[in-house]
């Protein structure tokens, strides 16, 4: 059968949007003529939502007719792009920070690369950016698969590709200052911000202190590194957990420190399956070869 893409754009949009009247705001259109799309298309496939008070959400068919209807809008828009010669829309990534290893690559591909164009997104919880690339919001997405809540969506593919070794941020007055590596089992407890961090952030944490013998005591909310650096100014007990390499070694009244054997962040991108972005594949290839690269290095092999 021959579907109507304005009928298909329609639908996704209500799904997205969990409401008509949003979703007729989203395209410029009346919540009416909206709806009629919405309705032709099920004429001819089936109840796709179930319109309920405040909202809709999709069917059991209207779910499973989702990732198609996707990328059916995906590679249509991509082929319209081609004929009128439109330059390819940016790659939409998302990160977690500027200071994590996979804005850092980002950054060192893109000098490389000057006709690749990247737009970053800052969602902070790869739960969050999971559902992102779903509703194909973002291309690709970094974070720590393994200590999601679920298992990765059929429709999503992961793989490993860079770490952060963590160190410790301690007070220039603490008793590790001139220390140039510490054991974590010579540690009694490590502060961490557990409130706002993510749930695969807060998972690491937690298993690592569990793994040494270490107490994780919470100390306020994530918010960034400069309340993390106050906070360790401020009481010379505090002990917290960094990225080594954060620009931190102008910074008055603290001391990093490295751990012995180093812990590592783990990064995975993530991306869809069905993803036609031709920036994609050089993105993965020059990522799996920045990987190769820090492996390589003395700097990351010597702990």
């Amino acid at each position: 059968m021959d579907l109507d893409l304005a009928q298909v754009r329609a639908f996704v949009a209500v799904v997205d949007h969990a409401h008509f009247g949003r979703a007729a705001s989203a395209l410029s259109l009346t919540q009416q003529a909206l709806s009629k799309r919405v309705s032709r298309l099920e004429t001819a496939l089936g109840p796709l939502l179930l319109r309920e008070r405040g909202g809709a959400v999709p069917t059991p068919a209207g779910a499973r007719f989702l990732p198609g209807a996707r990328q059916l809008l995906e590679v249509a828009d991509r082929a319209v792009g081609e004929v009128r010669e439109v330059p390819d829309p940016p790659l939409r990534v998302d990160v977690w920070g500027e200071l994590q290893s996979p804005a850092r690559a980002l950054r060192a591909i893109a000098l490389d690369h000057p006709g690749l164009v990247v737009e970053l997104s800052k969602r902070r919880d790869l739960g969050k950016a999971v559902a992102a690339l779903e509703r194909h919001e973002v291309d690709l997405a970094f974070g720590d698969v393994s200590r999601l809540e679920a298992p990765l969506p059929d429709s999503l593919v992961s793989e490993p590709v860079l770490t952060d070794e963590i160190a410790l941020l301690v007070n220039e007055r603490s008793v590790w200052a001139d220390r140039t590596a510490v054991a974590p089992t010579a540690l009694d407890r490590i502060w961490f911000p557990l409130a706002g961090s993510s749930r695969e952030l807060r998972a690491f944490a937690e298993d690592y202190a569990s793994s040494v013998g270490v107490e994780l005591v919470p100390i306020g909310v994530n918010v960034g590194l400069a309340e993390l650096v106050r906070r360790v100014v401020s009481d010379p007990t505090v002990v917290t957990c960094i990225v080594l390499g954060w620009p931190l070694a102008d910074v008055d009244g603290v001391r990093v420190v490295r751990l012995q054997p180093p812990p590592r962040y783990p990064w995975y991108a993530v991306w869809r399956r069905t993803t036609t972005h031709p920036a994609l594949p050089l993105m993965l290839h020059e990522l799996r070869a920045s990987a190769v690269r820090l492996t390589a290095s003395p700097a990351s092999t010597d702990g």
